[in-house]
């Protein structure tokens, strides 16, 4: 899963799934990815394990970090 900041949200996209969600701060992201997941599996919350990878730009350079 990927989390991107855009225009002033996080857009999370599962590219294995080809879903997408939101989330207003980066400290929400890991429970509306939790949330988009179980949704899209049609499983029990936090119960799918993943990684977030959260990509930022900023002026000429790209900060990457997983989760």
């Amino acid at each position: 899963m990927t989390a991107l900041l855009e225009r002033g949200w996080w857009v999370l996209h599962v590219a294995d799934l080809d879903v997408r969600g939101v989330a207003a701060t980066l400290a929400e992201v890991r429970s509306a990815a939790e949330l988009l997941l179980a949704r899209a599996l049609d499983a029990p919350v936090g119960s799918v394990p993943m990684t977030i990878s959260v990509v930022r730009f900023t002026r000429g350079s790209l900060i990457r970090s997983r989760w």
